[in-house]
């Protein structure tokens, strides 16, 4: 539905491109707004899915999705995962006691970078199925790029956790601080709109494969949505606070997103059950990023997470390095002390 929205200019760009192409080449080639607006969204132009044609309820769903401008999101989520890519980049000409940075005290691990390129194969592979209009596929393939990215995030909160205390013994302090604001922010934001989309998505194919109507899987998906979001609030504050602490755009994605949603709600269904859903999350999202902003500056005055910084952080492995060589390394450098 979404990537149905075309623009006029675009099309005729295209045609004047390729125009020695066949009218159902032409067709089946993906435009810029597709990509932004993502083609997680079935395209109703070529989907077999049949809509109602008079309970108003088509209009319905374009009017409890993002609009057409809240697909930019894609723009700050693509910048944000830019960003972190660079500063890994980075970790491969900058060194600690230990070594390279890539290396030890390995925060930064390899299942970070494989888990995130498996996540976007499977995005690429969700917006292949949909030019074919296979939306069922597409929706696994749509969930596991959005699980990919989850476990991409889990394993970075996890590994800067961990090794945080050794970037402090090294006086790299700010390493954790670059890693909270490129990598955990960039992959929470990644992972937010990858889950709104997913589940858009699903409303479509319970439509069109399970004869729901659209209203109907709407309030499924929002429903789910909302259950989400308390989950994470829970998990986020109570649960995994030592890990997520500082991961905030979850919640600022999820404002941005009902926002524009509400944006195009107001013109035929801000009345119905849906739209009190969309504005009671809405809310939800907004308490919730103030209650978290609220925690996050009393947590890090009163009780910072690595204010025990001793020997026991060293016994770990780090990274690619094993504990057995780091004390062998310790035990040398303390005979070379001694014979001093």
């Amino acid at each position: 539905m979404i990537a149905s929205y075309y623009f006029a200019g675009i099309e005729q760009s295209k045609s004047s491109i390729v125009g020695n192409l066949t009218e159902s080449h032409l067709a089946a080639l993906p435009t810029t707004e597709d990509f932004l607006q993502t083609s997680w969204i079935p395209d109703t132009r070529t989907t077999t899915t049949p809509l109602p044609p008079s309970d108003g309820s088509s209009n319905q769903i374009t009017n409890q999705i993002p609009t057409r401008w809240g697909f930019s999101v894609w723009i700050i989520v693509f910048s944000w995962q830019l960003l972190w890519l660079l500063y890994g980049v980075t970790t491969i000409f900058r060194k600690t006691s230990y070594g390279y940075l890539y290396i030890a005290p390995g925060y930064m691990h390899p299942s970070i970078y494989w888990c995130f390129l498996f996540g976007n194969v499977s995005s690429v592979v969700t917006i292949v199925l949909l030019r074919f209009s296979l939306q069922s596929i597409a929706l696994l393939t749509s969930v596991l790029a959005m699980a990919f990215i989850y476990i991409s995030l889990f394993i970075s909160l996890r590994r800067v956790y961990i090794r945080g205390p050794v970037l402090i013994r090294e006086n790299q302090e700010k390493e954790i601080w670059f890693s909270r604001l490129c990598l955990h922010n960039g992959l929470g934001a990644n992972a937010t709109w990858l889950t709104f989309l997913a589940l858009f998505h699903f409303a479509y194919v319970l439509n069109g494969n399970f004869n729901i109507t659209l209203q109907t899987s709407l309030t499924i998906t929002l429903c789910i949505l909302f259950f989400e979001l308390v989950v994470w609030f829970f998990i986020d504050n109570v649960l995994c606070d030592k890990f997520t602490r500082y991961t905030i755009t979850p919640y600022l994605i999820s404002i941005f997103t009902y926002f524009s949603i509400i944006t195009d709600d107001t013109r035929s269904t801000f009345g119905n059950s849906n739209s009190v859903i969309i504005l009671f999350s809405q809310l939800a999202c907004i308490i919730g990023f103030l209650l978290k902003i609220i925690l996050l500056i009393y947590k890090h005055l009163k009780h910072p997470l690595f204010s025990d910084v001793g020997f026991q952080a060293v016994q770990k492995d780090y990274g690619t390095l094993e504990y057995s060589k780091l004390r062998a390394s310790d035990a040398e450098s303390t005979k070379s002390e001694n014979r001093l």
